[in-house]
């Protein structure tokens, strides 16, 4: 079974740069932190490849990476697409990293790509 772990105030700041990064570019973006504790933040943007109302979502995973000194992160980033005028999101693919900061980069890229990536989440969580 896969655990999660709570996100601390470190991560939410990397959350709240890459969402004003995102409105800095000039894009519509929001992020939802209800299940923070629970381990899972949303981030949802304007899909900046297409510019016609469509949007993509990030929802971030901080799971667990035993170690040789205890228990760390690893962050899963599955990746979500809407069209526009659509209530319902398509899941696309997943994207895995060591640092959150380098999974919002490739799960960026990724959307920039046209969402290109294939995993699913219980491969991206066991990747290394």
């Amino acid at each position: 079974m896969i655990k999660h772990l709570p996100f601390n105030e470190f991560d939410m700041c990397a959350i709240t740069n890459a969402v004003s990064r995102f409105k800095g570019e000039g894009h519509l973006a929001d992020y939802n932190i209800e299940q923070r504790a629970a381990g899972v933040v949303s981030i949802l943007f304007e899909n900046p490849t297409t510019r016609d109302g469509s949007s993509a979502v990030f929802e971030v995973h901080k799971l667990v990476r035993r170690g040789w000194f205890g228990v760390r992160a690893r962050w899963v980033v599955q990746l979500w697409s809407r069209r526009a005028g659509s209530a319902t999101a398509e899941k696309q693919g997943c994207i895995a990293g060591r640092m959150l900061t380098h999974a919002l980069t490739e799960a960026e890229n990724d959307v920039w790509l046209g969402f290109r990536s294939t995993r699913n989440f219980e491969l991206a969580s066991k990747a290394n």
